[in-house]
């Protein structure tokens, strides 16, 4: 998820105050749920980007070779229903089906 601040929301002619509260307020929503579910922020790497050429090569979705890397690079558990993700060596998976 990409977010911006609520301070970069342009403002349009029509709507645009309207706009830029509801923006403000997702973002402030999301900030205290993160803040509740104590997410932490998993900074792409070097490691990471290293990580993606080696993890499923020849796999053409380049989120899922992302996704992949993020998780072994982190140690991170990642849930997924896409089989072709669960053989990846070192890689723990949760099977979501």
């Amino acid at each position: 998820m990409i977010l911006k601040t609520a301070g970069s929301c342009r403002r349009s002619a029509l709507g645009g105050a309207v706009a830029y509260r509801e923006e403000e307020t997702r973002l402030r929503s999301f900030r205290g749920t993160a803040d509740d579910l104590r997410l932490e922020e998993a900074v792409v790497t070097s490691k990471v980007v290293r990580d993606m050429r080696s993890i499923l090569p020849n796999h053409r979705d380049p989120a899922d070779r992302f996704l992949a890397a993020t998780a072994g690079s982190y140690e991170l558990v990642l849930g997924t229903a896409d089989q072709k993700l669960m053989p990846v060596p070192g890689l723990k998976v949760l099977a979501n089906f």
